[in-house]
Protein backbone atom coordinates (compact mmCIF):
# COMPACT_ATOMS: atom_id res chain seq x y z
CA UNK A 1 0.00 0.00 0.00
CA UNK A 2 2.63 1.93 -1.00
CA UNK A 3 2.02 6.01 -1.35
CA UNK A 4 -1.87 5.59 0.32
CA UNK A 5 -2.65 8.23 2.99
CA UNK A 6 -2.04 7.13 6.23
CA UNK A 7 -6.01 7.40 7.36
CA UNK A 8 -7.03 5.12 4.01
CA UNK A 9 -4.68 2.89 5.22
CA UNK A 10 -5.83 2.80 8.44
CA UNK A 11 -9.45 2.69 7.55
CA UNK A 12 -8.09 -0.87 4.88
CA UNK A 13 -6.82 -1.79 8.19
CA UNK A 14 -9.55 -1.88 10.36
CA UNK A 15 -11.70 -3.28 7.25
CA UNK A 16 -9.13 -6.16 7.11
CA UNK A 17 -8.69 -7.01 10.70
CA UNK A 18 -11.47 -9.83 10.72
CA UNK A 19 -9.83 -11.79 7.94
CA UNK A 20 -5.79 -10.64 8.91
CA UNK A 21 -5.00 -14.12 10.47
CA UNK A 22 -6.55 -16.28 7.51
CA UNK A 23 -4.93 -13.59 5.16
CA UNK A 24 -1.39 -14.55 6.85
CA UNK A 25 -2.10 -17.96 6.27
CA UNK A 26 -2.61 -17.57 2.52
CA UNK A 27 0.84 -15.59 2.49
CA UNK A 28 2.51 -18.34 3.98
CA UNK A 29 0.67 -21.13 2.07
CA UNK A 30 1.90 -18.87 -0.92
CA UNK A 31 5.73 -19.06 0.37
CA UNK A 32 5.41 -22.88 0.72
CA UNK A 33 4.01 -23.35 -3.44
CA UNK A 34 5.97 -21.23 -4.75
CA UNK A 35 9.27 -22.21 -3.43
CA UNK A 36 10.67 -25.47 -5.30
CA UNK A 37 14.13 -27.01 -5.55
CA UNK A 38 15.78 -24.75 -8.52
CA UNK A 39 17.71 -21.85 -7.01
CA UNK A 40 17.09 -19.71 -9.69
CA UNK A 41 12.93 -20.21 -9.74
CA UNK A 42 13.65 -19.34 -5.65
CA UNK A 43 15.58 -15.97 -6.40
CA UNK A 44 13.27 -14.83 -8.42
CA UNK A 45 10.05 -15.85 -6.16
CA UNK A 46 11.98 -14.00 -3.46
CA UNK A 47 11.77 -11.36 -5.41
CA UNK A 48 8.90 -11.31 -6.62
CA UNK A 49 6.57 -11.24 -3.16
CA UNK A 50 9.74 -8.92 -1.45
CA UNK A 51 6.72 -6.50 -1.33
CA UNK A 52 3.12 -7.02 -0.58
CA UNK A 53 0.38 -5.88 -2.31
CA UNK A 54 -2.99 -5.24 -0.45
CA UNK A 55 -3.86 -8.86 -0.91
CA UNK A 56 -7.40 -7.83 -2.23
CA UNK A 57 -8.72 -10.63 -4.08
CA UNK A 58 -8.16 -13.09 -1.49
CA UNK A 59 -9.81 -10.35 1.38
CA UNK A 60 -12.56 -10.06 -0.85
CA UNK A 61 -13.49 -13.66 -1.31
CA UNK A 62 -12.54 -14.01 2.54
CA UNK A 63 -15.26 -11.37 3.52
CA UNK A 64 -17.83 -12.92 0.71
CA UNK A 65 -17.77 -15.94 2.77
CA UNK A 66 -18.47 -14.42 6.01
CA UNK A 67 -19.47 -16.47 8.50
CA UNK A 68 -20.92 -19.43 6.05
CA UNK A 69 -19.63 -22.53 6.30
CA UNK A 70 -16.77 -22.98 4.17
CA UNK A 71 -13.77 -24.40 5.77
CA UNK A 72 -11.09 -22.55 6.64
CA UNK A 73 -8.44 -24.58 5.17
CA UNK A 74 -10.40 -24.58 1.75
CA UNK A 75 -10.40 -20.73 2.31
CA UNK A 76 -6.91 -20.39 2.45
CA UNK A 77 -5.87 -22.70 -0.51
CA UNK A 78 -8.37 -20.80 -2.66
CA UNK A 79 -7.05 -17.07 -1.42
CA UNK A 80 -3.56 -18.34 -1.95
CA UNK A 81 -4.67 -19.70 -5.78
CA UNK A 82 -6.28 -16.81 -6.88
CA UNK A 83 -3.50 -14.61 -4.99
CA UNK A 84 -1.19 -16.40 -7.49
CA UNK A 85 -2.81 -16.28 -10.89
CA UNK A 86 -3.54 -12.83 -10.45
CA UNK A 87 0.43 -12.38 -9.13
CA UNK A 88 1.03 -14.07 -12.94
CA UNK A 89 -0.84 -11.41 -14.73
CA UNK A 90 1.11 -9.30 -13.12
CA UNK A 91 4.58 -10.75 -14.41
CA UNK A 92 3.46 -11.12 -17.64
CA UNK A 93 1.65 -7.61 -17.95
CA UNK A 94 5.25 -6.35 -16.93
CA UNK A 95 6.54 -8.48 -19.20
CA UNK A 96 4.13 -7.28 -22.09
CA UNK A 97 4.39 -3.43 -21.30
CA UNK A 98 8.89 -3.84 -20.68
CA UNK A 99 7.89 -2.55 -17.08
CA UNK A 100 10.85 -1.79 -15.30
CA UNK A 101 9.41 -1.63 -11.98
CA UNK A 102 6.15 -2.44 -9.50
CA UNK A 103 5.63 -1.58 -6.22
CA UNK A 104 9.06 0.49 -6.37
CA UNK A 105 11.24 -2.45 -7.29
CA UNK A 106 12.73 -3.90 -10.42
CA UNK A 107 9.87 -6.30 -12.22
CA UNK A 108 11.40 -9.58 -12.99
CA UNK A 109 11.93 -8.78 -16.58
CA UNK A 110 14.41 -5.46 -15.43
CA UNK A 111 16.13 -7.50 -13.00
CA UNK A 112 16.54 -10.57 -15.60
CA UNK A 113 14.86 -10.73 -18.71
CA UNK A 114 11.66 -11.24 -20.83
CA UNK A 115 12.26 -15.39 -20.83
CA UNK A 116 12.39 -15.39 -16.55
CA UNK A 117 9.00 -13.58 -16.44
CA UNK A 118 7.21 -15.85 -18.77
CA UNK A 119 8.37 -18.51 -17.32
CA UNK A 120 7.76 -17.68 -13.62
CA UNK A 121 4.47 -16.87 -15.10
CA UNK A 122 3.63 -19.58 -16.12
CA UNK A 123 5.12 -21.69 -12.76
CA UNK A 124 2.64 -19.35 -10.32
CA UNK A 125 -0.08 -20.38 -12.77
CA UNK A 126 0.93 -23.92 -12.61
CA UNK A 127 1.62 -23.90 -9.42
CA UNK A 128 -1.90 -22.36 -8.45
CA UNK A 129 -4.00 -24.64 -10.33
CA UNK A 130 -2.31 -27.50 -8.87
CA UNK A 131 -3.40 -26.21 -5.03
CA UNK A 132 -6.72 -25.90 -6.47
CA UNK A 133 -6.78 -29.20 -8.31
CA UNK A 134 -6.00 -30.93 -4.67
CA UNK A 135 -9.72 -29.66 -3.39
CA UNK A 136 -11.01 -31.94 -6.09
CA UNK A 137 -14.19 -29.47 -5.90
CA UNK A 138 -14.61 -29.69 -10.56
CA UNK A 139 -17.57 -26.68 -10.25
CA UNK A 140 -14.41 -24.33 -8.79
CA UNK A 141 -11.71 -26.06 -11.19
CA UNK A 142 -14.19 -24.44 -14.22
CA UNK A 143 -15.07 -21.21 -12.66
CA UNK A 144 -11.25 -20.41 -12.18
CA UNK A 145 -10.72 -21.87 -15.40
CA UNK A 146 -13.24 -19.34 -16.65
CA UNK A 147 -11.74 -16.57 -15.29
CA UNK A 148 -8.29 -17.30 -16.52
CA UNK A 149 -9.68 -17.50 -19.97
CA UNK A 150 -11.20 -14.28 -19.67
CA UNK A 151 -8.11 -12.45 -18.22
CA UNK A 152 -6.12 -13.78 -21.46
CA UNK A 153 -8.93 -12.48 -24.00
CA UNK A 154 -9.13 -8.85 -21.89
CA UNK A 155 -5.21 -8.80 -22.70
CA UNK A 156 -5.80 -9.09 -26.10
CA UNK A 157 -8.83 -7.46 -25.96
CA UNK A 158 -6.09 -3.77 -24.23
CA UNK A 159 -3.83 -4.61 -26.59
CA UNK A 160 -5.99 -4.29 -30.05
CA UNK A 161 -7.48 -1.14 -28.62
CA UNK A 162 -4.62 0.59 -27.95
CA UNK A 163 -3.62 3.99 -29.58
CA UNK A 164 -7.24 3.61 -31.35
CA UNK A 165 -9.10 7.05 -30.53
CA UNK A 166 -12.01 5.41 -32.30
CA UNK A 167 -12.63 2.74 -29.29
CA UNK A 168 -15.58 3.18 -27.78
CA UNK A 169 -17.09 3.04 -23.73
CA UNK A 170 -18.73 -0.99 -25.17
CA UNK A 171 -14.85 -1.80 -26.06
CA UNK A 172 -13.62 -0.60 -22.71
CA UNK A 173 -16.18 -1.92 -20.35
CA UNK A 174 -15.68 -5.56 -22.45
CA UNK A 175 -12.17 -5.33 -21.79
CA UNK A 176 -12.22 -4.50 -18.43
CA UNK A 177 -14.83 -7.08 -17.22
CA UNK A 178 -12.84 -9.59 -18.79
CA UNK A 179 -9.14 -8.53 -17.56
CA UNK A 180 -10.16 -7.43 -13.95
CA UNK A 181 -13.46 -8.22 -13.32
CA UNK A 182 -13.27 -11.96 -13.99
CA UNK A 183 -10.95 -12.58 -10.72
CA UNK A 184 -12.42 -10.33 -8.21
CA UNK A 185 -15.96 -12.25 -9.29
CA UNK A 186 -14.53 -15.78 -9.19
CA UNK A 187 -13.13 -14.75 -5.88
CA UNK A 188 -16.99 -13.99 -4.54
CA UNK A 189 -18.16 -17.28 -6.51
CA UNK A 190 -15.48 -19.31 -4.87
CA UNK A 191 -16.81 -18.55 -1.68
CA UNK A 192 -20.56 -18.68 -2.08
CA UNK A 193 -18.83 -22.42 -3.61
CA UNK A 194 -17.50 -23.35 -0.58
CA UNK A 195 -20.77 -21.81 1.38
CA UNK A 196 -22.68 -24.44 -0.09
CA UNK A 197 -23.24 -22.03 -2.68
CA UNK A 198 -25.07 -19.13 -0.56
CA UNK A 199 -26.25 -15.63 -2.36
CA UNK A 200 -24.39 -17.32 -5.44
CA UNK A 201 -26.27 -14.39 -7.70
CA UNK A 202 -26.04 -11.65 -5.74
CA UNK A 203 -21.77 -11.98 -4.67
CA UNK A 204 -21.10 -12.86 -8.59
CA UNK A 205 -23.14 -9.88 -9.53
CA UNK A 206 -21.47 -7.76 -6.79
CA UNK A 207 -17.67 -9.08 -7.54
CA UNK A 208 -17.94 -7.99 -11.12
CA UNK A 209 -18.77 -4.41 -10.52
CA UNK A 210 -16.20 -4.45 -7.83
CA UNK A 211 -13.81 -5.35 -10.79
CA UNK A 212 -15.28 -2.60 -12.78
CA UNK A 213 -14.85 0.21 -10.14
CA UNK A 214 -11.63 -1.04 -9.00
CA UNK A 215 -10.74 -0.68 -12.79
CA UNK A 216 -12.15 2.62 -13.52
CA UNK A 217 -10.58 4.38 -10.48
CA UNK A 218 -7.19 2.95 -11.02
CA UNK A 219 -7.81 4.50 -14.46
CA UNK A 220 -8.34 7.19 -13.18
CA UNK A 221 -5.62 8.36 -11.25
CA UNK A 222 -3.36 7.28 -13.91
CA UNK A 223 -4.50 11.41 -14.18
CA UNK A 224 -5.31 12.40 -10.94
CA UNK A 225 -3.13 10.63 -8.27
CA UNK A 226 -0.02 12.02 -7.67
CA UNK A 227 3.20 9.91 -7.34
CA UNK A 228 5.69 10.46 -4.34
CA UNK A 229 8.68 11.40 -6.03
CA UNK A 230 7.29 14.24 -8.62
CA UNK A 231 3.83 14.94 -7.34
CA UNK A 232 2.32 14.94 -10.94
CA UNK A 233 0.15 12.11 -12.58
CA UNK A 234 1.86 9.30 -13.55
CA UNK A 235 0.18 9.51 -16.79
CA UNK A 236 1.77 5.96 -17.67
CA UNK A 237 -1.94 4.73 -19.48
CA UNK A 238 -0.88 8.07 -22.11
CA UNK A 239 2.51 6.92 -22.24
CA UNK A 240 1.68 3.08 -23.47
CA UNK A 241 -1.11 4.39 -25.63
CA UNK A 242 -3.89 2.44 -23.47
CA UNK A 243 -7.61 3.97 -24.06
CA UNK A 244 -9.00 3.80 -20.55
CA UNK A 245 -12.29 5.67 -19.60
CA UNK A 246 -11.14 9.41 -18.61
CA UNK A 247 -9.47 9.55 -22.56
CA UNK A 248 -12.20 7.85 -24.69
CA UNK A 249 -15.09 10.06 -22.84
CA UNK A 250 -13.02 13.00 -23.69
CA UNK A 251 -12.12 11.97 -26.80
CA UNK A 252 -16.04 11.95 -27.89
CA UNK A 253 -16.41 15.45 -26.72
CA UNK A 254 -13.12 17.47 -28.44
CA UNK A 255 -13.18 19.57 -30.77
CA UNK A 256 -12.16 18.05 -34.42
CA UNK A 257 -8.54 20.30 -33.76
CA UNK A 258 -8.24 18.88 -30.39
CA UNK A 259 -8.89 15.47 -31.43
CA UNK A 260 -6.11 15.77 -34.36
CA UNK A 261 -3.28 17.12 -31.88
CA UNK A 262 -4.33 14.18 -29.24
CA UNK A 263 -4.22 11.70 -32.83
CA UNK A 264 -0.82 12.94 -33.49
CA UNK A 265 0.70 12.40 -30.44
CA UNK A 266 -0.81 8.64 -30.35
CA UNK A 267 0.22 8.55 -34.01
CA UNK A 268 3.67 9.31 -33.86
CA UNK A 269 6.65 7.42 -32.33
CA UNK A 270 7.38 7.27 -28.86
CA UNK A 271 5.91 9.54 -26.81
CA UNK A 272 7.32 11.10 -24.59
CA UNK A 273 6.21 12.58 -20.92
CA UNK A 274 5.37 16.41 -21.82
CA UNK A 275 2.96 15.01 -25.10
CA UNK A 276 1.20 12.75 -22.23
CA UNK A 277 0.84 15.51 -19.93
CA UNK A 278 -0.48 17.43 -22.84
CA UNK A 279 -2.57 15.02 -23.54
CA UNK A 280 -3.87 14.35 -19.86
CA UNK A 281 -4.88 17.95 -19.55
CA UNK A 282 -6.53 18.35 -22.72
CA UNK A 283 -8.80 15.19 -20.84
CA UNK A 284 -9.18 17.41 -18.25
CA UNK A 285 -10.33 19.87 -20.33
CA UNK A 286 -13.09 17.97 -21.92
CA UNK A 287 -14.60 16.30 -19.16
CA UNK A 288 -13.01 13.26 -18.68
CA UNK A 289 -12.28 12.94 -15.37
CA UNK A 290 -15.58 14.33 -13.61
CA UNK A 291 -17.35 11.75 -16.17
CA UNK A 292 -14.85 8.81 -15.16
CA UNK A 293 -15.33 9.84 -11.53
CA UNK A 294 -19.24 9.83 -11.91
CA UNK A 295 -19.04 6.41 -13.68
CA UNK A 296 -17.03 4.90 -10.44
CA UNK A 297 -19.91 6.16 -8.35
CA UNK A 298 -22.81 5.01 -9.96
CA UNK A 299 -21.22 1.35 -10.23
CA UNK A 300 -20.40 1.45 -6.54
CA UNK A 301 -24.06 2.73 -5.97
CA UNK A 302 -25.20 -0.38 -7.69
CA UNK A 303 -22.93 -2.78 -6.00
CA UNK A 304 -23.92 -1.58 -2.66
CA UNK A 305 -27.82 -2.03 -3.68
CA UNK A 306 -27.14 -5.26 -4.47
CA UNK A 307 -25.98 -6.11 -1.20
CA UNK A 308 -29.29 -5.13 0.19
CA UNK A 309 -30.13 -8.87 -0.34
CA UNK A 310 -27.84 -10.38 2.01
CA UNK A 311 -29.16 -12.02 4.99
CA UNK A 312 -26.13 -11.12 6.74
CA UNK A 313 -26.17 -7.54 7.48
CA UNK A 314 -21.95 -8.08 9.13
CA UNK A 315 -21.60 -9.18 5.90
CA UNK A 316 -23.41 -6.83 3.97
CA UNK A 317 -21.78 -3.77 5.80
CA UNK A 318 -18.12 -4.85 5.26
CA UNK A 319 -18.41 -5.23 1.56
CA UNK A 320 -20.16 -1.99 1.67
CA UNK A 321 -16.87 -0.91 3.00
CA UNK A 322 -14.62 -2.21 0.77
CA UNK A 323 -16.47 -0.36 -2.15
CA UNK A 324 -16.34 2.85 -0.22
CA UNK A 325 -12.55 2.07 0.22
CA UNK A 326 -11.64 1.74 -3.43
CA UNK A 327 -13.45 4.66 -4.91
CA UNK A 328 -11.85 6.74 -1.91
CA UNK A 329 -8.21 5.83 -3.12
CA UNK A 330 -5.92 8.68 -3.79
CA UNK A 331 -3.47 6.08 -5.65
Amino acid sequence: MLGLKSDWRDSFARLQSPVADDLERIKVLIGELVHGDFGLVDQAVDHLFSTSGKMLRPMLMLLAAGNGGAARRELISMGAAIELIHTASLVHDDSIDHSAFRRGVPTLNAKWDHKTSVIIGDYLLAQAFSEIARLGDFEIISEVTRACRSLALGEMRQMSMEGDLGVGEEDYFAFIREKTSSLFKVACVVASILNGGDNRKVLSEYGMLFGSIYQITDDLLDYIGSTPETGKPTVMDILDRKMTLPLIHAVSRMSPEVRDEVQAVFAGGKIDRAQAERVAALVQEAGGIEYTRSRALALAAEAVKLLQDLPDRDQAAKLKRLVELIVERDR
